[in-house]
């Protein structure tokens, strides 16, 4: 079983190789197989690497870091070549200046400026490169990888770095500097492996595995002496090292390969995404490969269960759309039925509108048949007050007539507009009783108040008695006078009638009101009998007669 070689072997090795090598040449040969190396790994690393050292400097950066912040960042501060600031980061903390005073590892999220200004989000990851003879950090590698879509959307993914490409310094011809780099080399590409989150391994060209990064270690959850020379049949079983070792043959023949595939971990199956690029020597034949694995697992397994419910969704919008299709129907079918049901009901309504024309000329027709009777009845006697009997029943008779009239005329059926009828009966009293040289003026004061039909037909006759009474007895000493009526809602639920002149008054002795026969006597039943109200009687400079009563339900004030 292959060991994992330390770096005091490295520095064994190296030693050796000086004393035999004669000349610079075969140093320099030596050098170019480690940085060939180090380079084919590194092209298959798309993350921002640097190098900086104490004082911010950027003294090294790969093509990544080149493409995203330009060419020209070596030589500059890396709060200028990546943030566009001119002061250091403040108040976050400094990974590079946390890694150089405690030689540890840090990582943290944070947002960089490209070279076209655009922001980037990076998870970076800082790490000692580089130490002087006594131990102390002289350079840190600074390793950042793009988490923008991952940040500024949840679902998004972040492809696969391209390739992987790093520039080893400037050779030196003397053996101790060659050394020196031989050493910087190793080390640089041990941070990078160590690192990163992604499984890195190299594989010679017999396709067995010659080095793996801490990530894969702890993939399979064993160290890299149990991980080396082992092929990928020996990791993944037969089948699925069936197909690993068909796909790195292609790489060995020179292509470089992206793919996703579904592999065994012990007995848990991963899905990775796996980019491979072939490994050169110095003379540019292929000796192996390098690899980077990502666990997409998750991914993977987000995107199944998206797909699945995206399936269900349509699913249920499929039952639902034939669902409305068939209320639709039902609904075309209900619209049919109601319109032959509202055909029907204005059908009826046209025979109810003739029958209730026809209703209201009988009843209108059976009104001035009483009257002709009256009038009839009242030129045969020969009583003196019988006329005035037959007169105050043609008043009566006549009252009722109006609000027939008014309720057939009207668009509702359900209420009276009492000031209306006021006004067509002071007129035709007025014709009826004014006269004999008298002048009296009726006012009658605006109002708004309706009365269902059960109420305005008793209030009607109690107005009827009380305004005939006061164009026929109130102003038997007087030539003109004034009849004022009015009708009113104190509150809601109650309606105020009053009748108020300016004539005589009623003699304290004498009830000329009574001698007709029913006069206030009728009123007040009507009012106490049908209205459930109250009337009072006040001689003032005239006489006033109030009656107050509650409204029914079905008689509302007109909005």
């Amino acid at each position: 079983m292959t060991q994992k070689p330390t770096y005091e072997d490295l520095m064994e090795r190296v030693k050796e190789l000086g004393k035999k090598v004669s000349g610079s040449r075969k140093v320099d040969a030596a050098l170019r197989e480690s940085e060939g190396l180090l380079g084919g790994v590194l092209q298959s690393i798309g993350d921002h690497i640097s190098l900086l050292d104490k004082n911010l400097n950027i003294l090294w950066a790969n093509e990544t870091s080149r493409k995203i912040f330009g060419n020209n960042i070596v030589g500059k501060k890396c709060y200028e070549a990546f943030h566009q600031r001119e002061v250091p980061c403040d108040p976050h903390p400094c990974l590079t200046l946390k890694a150089f005073q405690d030689g540890e590892i840090h990582e943290h999220e944070t947002q960089v400026i490209d070279k076209d200004g655009k922001p980037i989000f990076f998870h970076c990851t800082a790490n000692v490169a580089l130490r002087d003879k006594a131990g102390n950090p002289t350079a840190v590698v600074e390793i950042s990888r793009d988490i923008t879509d991952a940040i500024r959307a949840d679902e998004a993914l972040r492809k696969a770095n391209d390739g992987l490409e790093q520039r080893v310094e400037a050779r030196t011809i003397e053996l101790l500097k060659a050394n020196e780099r031989l050493q910087e080399s190793e080390e640089r590409f041990r941070a990078i492996c160590d690192t990163a989150r992604d499984s890195i391994f190299l594989k010679d060209r017999f396709l067995r595995y010659t080095h793996v990064n801490p990530a894969m270690e702890r993939l399979f959850q064993l160290p890299f002496e149990e991980l080396a020379g082992k092929s990928d049949e020996d990791l993944f079983g037969k089948e699925a090292g069936k197909h690993v070792r068909k796909v790195d043959s292609r790489v060995l023949a020179g292509e470089i390969i992206q793919e996703e595939h579904t592999k065994p971990v012990g007995e848990i199956f991963f899905t990775f995404h796996v980019i491979k690029v072939p490994i050169r020597d110095k003379s540019g034949e292929i000796v192996g490969l390098c690899g980077i694995a990502r666990d997409i697992t998750e991914r993977k397994q987000a995107e199944k269960m998206l797909k699945k419910a995206h399936d269900e969704l349509e699913k249920r919008v499929q039952q639902r759309t034939a669902e409305l299709v068939r209320l639709n129907d039902q609904l075309k079918i209900e619209i049919k039925d109601r319109k032959r049901a509202e055909k029907q009901i204005k059908a009826s309504l046209r025979e109810k509108e003739v029958l209730l024309s026809e209703i209201h000329h009988r009843v209108k027709n059976n009104f001035e048949i009483i009257s002709s009777f009256l009038d009839i009845s009242s030129m045969q006697t020969e009583n003196r007050e019988n006329p005035n009997l037959w007169g105050d029943a043609r008043a009566r008779i006549h009252s009722m007539a109006l609000i027939h009239d008014q309720l057939y005329q009207s668009d509702r059926f359900d209420r009276i507009h009492m000031e209306r009828h006021v006004q067509e009966m002071v007129d035709y009293l007025s014709h009826i009783y004014a006269g004999n040289g008298r002048r009296i003026v009726s006012v009658i004061e605006p109002s708004e108040v309706y009365l269902s039909v059960g109420q305005a037909i008793p209030c009607a006759l109690v107005l009827n008695e009380l305004i005939s009474n006061a164009f026929k007895h109130a102003f038997r000493k007087k030539k003109k006078g004034t009849v004022r009526v009015s009708i009113s809602t104190p509150d809601s639920a109650t309606v105020l009638v009053k009748v108020k002149d300016d004539g005589d008054g009623i003699p304290e002795k004498t009830d000329n009101y009574r001698r007709t026969g029913l006069g206030l006597k009728m009123a007040r039943h009507l009012v106490s009998g049908q209205l459930k109200g109250k009337m009072r009687i006040k001689n003032d400079s005239g006489t006033e007669i109030s009656i107050q009563f509650k409204r029914s339900n079905d008689g509302k004030k007109h909005e």
